[in-house]
C-alpha cells in the first residue's frame, strides 16, 4: 500500500480512499520490496508448474483490478511503500478454487504491516449473545460476504 498516495477523495471507480491508520504515520516504513520479490519469485515457480492454478490466480487478480480493489503501481509512486506479498491456497474439498491470501503478517525487520496499524474496538459478538438473539425472533438472516476483506 502506498501511504503517500492514499489520500481522501473520490476515485475514478466511485470509491473513497482513506489513509491507513498507522501508529506513527511519520515514521518511515521498512524496505519491503526485496521480500515481496522473493515471494513473487516463489509464486512464479508455482504458476509455471500448474496451468489450472495459473488460470484461477490470474482470473482472481484480473477481477481485483477490474473492481478497483487493487491498482497498478506506477514508478512515480514508489516512496514509503509497503509491498504486500500474496499467495494462493487451495482447499482439499474445493480443488477447483484458488483463494488468494494477502500476507500482511509477513515480518520485515521484525515488524509487519499488521503491527503498524492501529487496532479498532473488539466488534466480535459472543457466541452466547448470538445464540440468544437467534432464538429471540421470528426470522433469522444469514449472509455470505465473498469479497469483504479485500
Amino acid at each position: 500500500m502506498d501511504r503517500d498516495n492514499i489520500e481522501g477523495g473520490r476515485t475514478v471507480w466511485g470509491s473513497y480512499k482513506v489513509p491507513l491508520p498507522l501508529h506513527d504515520h511519520l515514521r518511515p516504513l521498512p524496505e519491503t520490496k526485496d521480500i515481496a520479490l522473493h515471494h513473487m519469485h516463489n509464486l512464479g515457480k508455482k504458476l509455471v508448474k500448474d496451468g489450472a492454478y495459473t488460470k484461477q490466480y490470474s482470473a482472481f487478480m484480473t477481477e481485483m483490478l477490474e473492481k478497483g480493489y487493487a491498482e497498478r503501481v506506477t514508478a512515480a509512486s514508489q516512496e514509503n511503500v509497503w509491498y504486500i506479498p500474496h499467495f494462493g491456497v487451495q482447499q482439499p474439498d474445493k480443488p477447483s478454487r484458488v483463494c488468494v491470501v494477502f500476507d500482511c503478517a509477513n515480518k520485515v525487520e521484525g515488524t509487519s504491516l499488521n503491527d503498524l496499524l492501529l487496532r479498532g474496538p473488539d466488534m466480535m459478538n459472543s457466541l452466547l449473545g448470538v445464540l440468544v438473539k437467534f432464538r429471540g425472533g421470528l426470522f433469522t438472516y444469514t449472509g455470505d460476504i465473498n469479497t469483504m476483506f479485500y
